[in-house]
């Protein structure tokens, strides 16, 4: 399993980036291989967005990002970060652990 972490800044236009991003994540919806995508917005922090977006490996996340659906969701990002003055932070996470907490 390999997970795709999106970590969005704070935008200058909170509203107008959410209307933004719902339609970011439609298009993200449609990307090949892609086997769950969660989203928030933390309670506090650093970050304004969270996205993960989950694959059955690397190879077919970097399949699904060169897909054509895969490159709208990439060209939709750089204009969300343009039109919103936010970036995107971004990390791969190659395996995700459980690990149960002790009692």
């Amino acid at each position: 399993m390999a997970t795709f972490v999106a970590l969005w800044n704070q935008p200058d236009d909170t509203a107008g980036f959410e209307k933004g991003y719902e339609r970011h994540l439609e298009l993200a919806a449609k990307m090949p291989g892609l086997r769950r995508m969660q989203a928030a917005r933390p309670l506090d922090g650093a970050f304004y967005r969270i996205a993960l977006l989950e694959f059955d490996s690397a190879a077919a996340m970097e399949d699904a990002f060169a897909s054509p659906a895969g490159e709208k969701v990439l060209e939709d990002s750089a204009s969300l970060q343009e039109r919103y003055n936010t970036s995107v932070e971004r990390l791969i996470v190659d395996r995700m652990e459980e690990v149960k907490p002790s009692v």
